[in-house]
């Protein structure tokens, strides 16, 4: 009868420190940005198009009658 291998496994994707990674750069490539810059950045970041191409048009502003 065969015996399991045992040998360990390679370590697990660490999702938690991933994402603690991923926010603590974010944070850092954001620092000192106005809200309006971090919008265009986040969009420029996205791998969806139609959110990609908003980054590089100016936002509407609501005009109160």
């Amino acid at each position: 009868m065969p015996t399991k291998n045992s040998q360990t496994k390679a370590a697990a994707f660490d999702a938690v420190a991933a994402s603690r990674e991923w926010k603590q750069t974010v944070a850092q490539t954001t620092a000192g940005m106005t809200m309006a810059e971090r919008m265009a950045w986040f969009r420029s970041q996205s791998s969806i198009p139609a959110i990609r191409s908003r980054a590089k048009t100016p936002r509407r502003t609501k005009i109160h009658a």
